[in-house]
């Protein structure tokens, strides 16, 4: 039997308002299936977001007095300031631990020169972080760090870590603006990156939203910095640092301010 004849069987042996009244309820009830998986992926994406963002909260009063969560407006932007001794308009803030480095750095037994070239990946990812700092500072950017580490540790690994210029070894150390460099040392477990980045960095060198870009391995630390503080946030994944991907995002948002505006 064709599929004609099957069709017009079936349909002489019920009267078609009950054909169109089975064909209303199937379809009825796909439509409601089809949005109740949508709601549930929804509520899930909204409990993974407030479980890694809920500790952004706690920094909402000291940012407010920051000035912080607010962009401020144009008439209230200084275009050019002053970070250190270099001229610059804006600032990429990194994480130190698996960001610049590959690994956490938990001690001095990884800062010789051999252990440093495994804390930043080998000489040819240590030559691309080179190019990636030197092209920031090209664009008027400055460098600094927040981290849960230890300043000391960072600014040791920075000052060993070297690439060959000319025949010169040329510390990774010297890309950085000297007093934007912050650990463990500098505030407490309890205060939250964006109040740092806030109350140290953008606030006191009247850097806009704009002007930020913050690169961290966290999650929760990229949430908040982005809620809280408004910028540019870029998360690294899957552990190592950042890789080549991440480097170039850097140089793009280097090249184009404003384009990333919030």
């Amino acid at each position: 039997m064709g599929s004609k004849g099957f069709w017009s069987e079936m349909l002489s042996l019920a009267p078609y308002s009950e054909w169109q009244a089975a064909v209303d309820a199937w379809g009825a009830e796909l439509v409601n299936g089809a949005l109740l998986c949508v709601a549930t992926l929804l509520v899930g994406c909204g409990l993974a977001f407030g479980k890694f963002c809920w500790q952004a909260k706690a920094a909402d009063g000291a940012l407010a007095a920051a000035g912080c969560g607010t962009p401020k407006s144009a008439s209230h932007v200084i275009s050019r300031t002053s970070l250190g001794d270099v001229e610059v308009s804006r600032c990429t803030v990194f994480d130190f631990d698996e960001v610049l480095s590959v690994q956490q750095v938990l001690g001095a037994a990884q800062l010789s020169e051999h252990g440093l070239r495994r804390v930043f990946g080998g000489a040819e990812r240590l030559a691309a972080l080179d190019v990636l700092l030197q092209d920031l500072l090209e664009h008027d950017v400055a460098l600094a760090v927040v981290s849960r580490n230890s300043s000391e540790i960072v600014r040791r690994a920075l000052a060993g870590a070297k690439v060959h210029i000319d025949g010169v070894p040329e510390p990774l150390l010297r890309h950085f603006s000297p007093d934007l460099i912050f650990g463990c040392e500098d505030y407490g477990d309890d205060v939250p990156k964006s109040e740092v980045i806030a109350n140290r960095i953008m606030r006191p060198n009247s850097l806009s939203p704009a002007d930020v870009l913050f690169v961290d391995d966290c999650l929760l630390n990229v949430c908040e910095v982005r809620q809280r503080c408004k910028v540019e946030a870029l998360h690294v994944r899957n552990g190592g640092g950042m890789d080549a991907w991440d480097m170039e995002y850097v140089k793009v948002w280097a090249r184009a301010p404003g384009t990333f505006g919030r």
